[in-house]
């Protein structure tokens, strides 16, 4: 009998979140848009707190200590996705069709999370003892410091997926904010005041994480009655079985922003490696919007089995011309903004975010269609983007990077981003069988749907 009433109150759930769904579409109503447009705001909050960081950074480690930082930060983030299987994505893929419950899908993300943490540190620490060129970027102590990163960039990055699979949207943008604060807090404290250099920046990093791995599990136990549990053997099997299919794309995507610094890493100063990826992270920070979209379509289209990609090209259309004014602003004020925000040391950066710019306007509403690729049970098709895109990078940096240094660098990562954006596109026109420019061309109803939003939604912030 209870099992009864249990798979009743399953399919209620999946009808009450598919009539959600629906009122999201762009046709229906301002439902969806006002939840994005939520995600949007606290995301602008967290990109300030971001710029006000790295101006931290900048100033207080400058080049060859933002390069050493950088270099440190890379290692721990790929160490731990390179062990973890990709059972984060496999949990979260769990939660989201209610293959599990949310204590299950929870536990098992944390465990694998752990025990891939574990893995990673053990093979890490005989390469840190190595004559690698890349372990010789940064102090010994920081490279060992790192290590306990593993574990806090992994247990969180679980726990904020979770988070995006139960649709807790709301509170986690807010948890971003406040990681975002303690961040710049705690290298302000520890690096600008306590004078602890790259150690302290590390040090402040794993904090964030591991105030956010808090936040969103007390979220989860409060309002989903969610606890740690003893997973389900067929539980950990169908994680690890999405998990290993979206294994290279969790690696791609890892190294994704990364890869140019692991390159530089095996033959560049310090200063270079710290120039050029302040220079990237500068302007990176407009991929908040195809990431908020994307955390937001994810759920809704694993839920409907992507039935509706109409949904999906109108978000990767507006996503596009959104980062492209975005980044036309940046081109327009960059050369007077970055030696104010990192200093005239980092003057270099601002010729090299210009040519990443053309990359990443390619790739932002890109970020859309993984996130379909992800919703339909085929996350092969984003890897085999990811893994597409990072060879061009590699063999355009080789050869680039020789005769135009850091200009050559910003080119080949320029050509991955370009390179990937046209596969996902080709793929999601033959897959939604959609016309080959339905996700790029804005339409007038478009900017119809978007300013009426945009009218509901100031009114209903002014009647509060």
């Amino acid at each position: 009998m209870l099992t009864i009433v249990q798979s009743r109150a399953i399919k209620s759930d999946a009808r009450r979140e598919q009539g959600m769904a629906d009122q999201e579409s762009p046709q229906r109503g301002p439902a969806g848009s006002q939840e994005v447009a939520t995600l949007l705001t606290m995301h602008g909050a967290v990109l300030a707190l971001s710029v006000l960081t790295q101006s931290i950074l900048a100033y207080t480690l400058l080049p060859e200590g933002r390069g050493s930082y950088a270099v440190c930060v890379l290692f721990a983030s790929i160490a731990g996705v390179l062990c973890a299987l990709g059972t984060a994505r496999g949990a979260q893929y769990l939660s989201m069709t209610r293959q599990a419950s949310a204590s299950e899908s929870m536990s098992i993300a944390l465990l694998c999370s752990l025990i891939g943490s574990a893995m990673a540190i053990a093979i890490a620490l005989p390469l840190i003892q190595s004559n690698f060129a890349f372990f010789r970027k940064a102090e010994t102590s920081a490279f060992y410091l790192s290590l306990l990163l593993i574990p806090a960039i992994s247990l969180a990055f679980a726990a904020t997926l979770q988070m995006e699979g139960f649709r807790r949207f709301r509170r986690l943008a807010i948890f971003s904010a406040i990681k975002a604060a303690a961040g710049m807090i705690g290298i302000l404290l520890l690096v600008a005041i306590l004078k602890l250099g790259v150690n302290g920046a590390i040090l402040a990093l794993m904090a964030s994480n591991a105030l956010m791995l808090a936040l969103c599990v007390a979220d989860l136990a409060y309002n989903r009655e969610t606890t740690l549990q003893l997973p389900s053997i067929d539980g950990i099997k169908n994680t690890i079985h999405y998990g290993l299919r979206e294994y290279l794309a969790g690696i791609g995507q890892s190294l994704d922003p990364k890869l140019a610094g692991l390159l530089l890493g095996l033959v560049a100063v310090p200063a270079e490696i710290g120039i050029f990826t302040a220079g990237y992270a500068a302007i990176t920070r407009v991929s908040m919007v195809p990431a908020a979209i994307a955390t937001y379509l994810l759920p809704r289209v694993a839920g409907d089995g992507g039935t509706r990609p109409h949904i999906v090209a109108f978000c990767a259309r507006v996503t596009w011309w959104v980062v492209g004014g975005m980044l036309l602003v940046w081109v327009a004020v960059s050369a007077q903004l970055v030696p104010l925000l990192l200093s005239e040391a980092f003057k270099p950066a601002v010729r090299l975010s210009w040519i990443m710019c053309i990359g990443l306007l390619a790739y932002s509403g890109s970020e859309i269609f993984a996130a379909y690729f992800r919703g339909i049970r085929a996350p092969q098709i984003y890897s085999y983007s990811m893994w597409m895109g990072l060879s061009v990078n590699v063999i355009l940096f080789f050869t680039l990077y020789p005769h135009f240094g850091l200009t050559g660098a910003a080119w080949a990562l320029t050509g991955d981003l370009i390179c990937r954006s046209l596969f996902l596109g080709v793929m999601f026109h033959r897959t939604a069988r959609l016309p080959m420019f339905d996700a790029l061309l804005l339409r007038t109803s478009d900017v119809a749907y978007l300013w009426r939003s945009s009218i509901q939604l100031a009114r209903r912030a002014m009647a509060r």
